[in-house]
């Protein structure tokens, strides 16, 4: 039985091959599809445009450095 399987794998092992093989096709299939580029390249936008698009105007701005960056308040 173990030379059967060290000369020809099984068939349950030949599907499993198989069907990734068949999942790895269709997600670069996908891939190409749908993330390789934007729709419309003159469509760029800054990165802190985004930033402020996804997190929000109050946190982006929280971020910029202050004259009062690094007091402790606790004391």
């Amino acid at each position: 039985m173990v030379r059967r399987w060290r000369t020809r794998p099984s068939r349950f092992a030949l599907e499993i091959l198989i069907v990734l093989a068949i999942k790895v096709v269709l997600l670069f299939i996908l891939k190409h599809a749908f993330f390789d580029a934007p729709m419309a390249r003159h469509m760029q936008l800054p990165p802190d445009v985004v930033a402020r698009a996804l997190i929000g105007p109050q946190a982006v701005e929280a971020q910029s450095p202050t004259k009062n960056q690094g007091v402790r308040h606790d004391q």
